[in-house]
């Protein structure tokens, strides 16, 4: 499983021929038995393309997102923090619907773009600490990429973080691993191929 943490752009209220459902299309691309469509286009989620393509040549590859909708322009003080956990399961009073897809997806291992995944992840699964800045510790695995998976407490699969491609590849990331980046690809693009490799081979091999 990648996932994402929420749909783009609101059209909400600015509905014409013309406008995305950008809530719709997120359940839309969910239903994909082909992923790597999903990122073609969709804004700087477009740089994990090489992610997508590669994991998607050698694994059934799932694509969800978080959170389900997006946030209110307008509203109550704190009403997207508690539509944000009822969302997606933060608190006892919410069920949420990550869990529930998780558990019948049954993943071997989640990909999670993102420091807002990552937070949220955690809001609903008790998971092994990185133990430090999240940029910095993504990558302190033994691998090109620094790919570093981490155990979920009850659960069958591994989680890996990894940085949202919106921020580009961060400083503290590319302190701890070298990217030598090709002519024609951006620092991104390269650092999710590399990922994706590492990836790859580790399952092959057994080490993750």
């Amino acid at each position: 499983v990648i996932l994402g943490h929420e749909p783009g752009t609101q059209s909400i209220g600015k509905e014409d021929e013309n406008a995305t459902n950008y809530a719709q299309k997120a359940f839309d691309d969910a239903r994909k038995s082909d992923v790597t469509s999903v990122p073609v286009g969709a804004g700087s989620l477009k740089l994990t393309v090489p992610l997508f393509n590669t994991l998607s040549s050698e694994f059934n590859v799932y694509w969800s997102q978080m959170k389900k909708c997006n946030e209110l322009k307008s509203g109550p003080e704190g009403a997207n923090k508690t539509a944000e956990n009822q969302c997606v399961g933060i608190g006892d009073d919410y069920e949420g619907y990550i869990r529930e897809e998780l558990t019948t997806v049954d993943p071997e291992y989640v990909i999670g773009l993102g420091t807002d995944v990552d937070r949220l992840l955690r809001g609903v699964y008790d998971i092994e600490s990185l133990g430090g800045t999240f940029s910095r510790e993504i990558a302190t695995g033994n691998s090109e990429s620094g790919l570093r998976w981490l155990t979920v407490q009850g659960e069958s699969f591994k989680y890996i973080p990894t940085s949202y491609p919106s921020r580009g590849v961060p400083s503290m990331t590319k302190d701890q691993i070298s990217l030598d980046v090709p002519n024609g690809t951006t620092a991104s693009e390269h650092y999710y191929q590399v990922l994706a490799d590492d990836f790859v081979r580790q399952v092959n091999t057994g080490t993750i």
